[in-house]
């Protein structure tokens, strides 16, 4: 989907180093760490229980994709439809950041 201008003015200044790190912080902290674990929880935990039960290096994507790389892609991609979600929900506060 598309970003609201807000969102997208928010992540262009945010890129150029216009937006403080602490505002960018604040604003995807503890209630995105909520959201995450809520949401994107189950992904993640079944991808580091793959990595961990084969003894993978998690660096070394070439040996534990084959096996985990299902995990890790469900895990991107409620990752990537979750800050999109946010972007669109809070393009206001956003637009306030920047």
């Amino acid at each position: 989907g598309k970003l609201p201008a807000s969102a997208n003015e928010f992540w262009r200044k945010q890129g150029k180093g216009e937006i403080s790190t602490s505002s960018a912080l604040q604003g995807y902290g503890a209630a995105y760490a909520r959201a995450f674990n809520l949401s994107c929880g189950p992904s993640y935990r079944e991808f580091q229980q793959c990595l961990k039960t084969n003894r993978f290096d998690h660096l070394n994507m070439q040996s534990w994709y084959p096996k985990c790389g299902r995990y890790y892609e469900l895990e991107e991609a409620c990752r990537q439809n979750l800050l999109m979600s946010i972007d669109v929900k809070c393009s206001s506060e956003l637009s306030g950041a920047a």
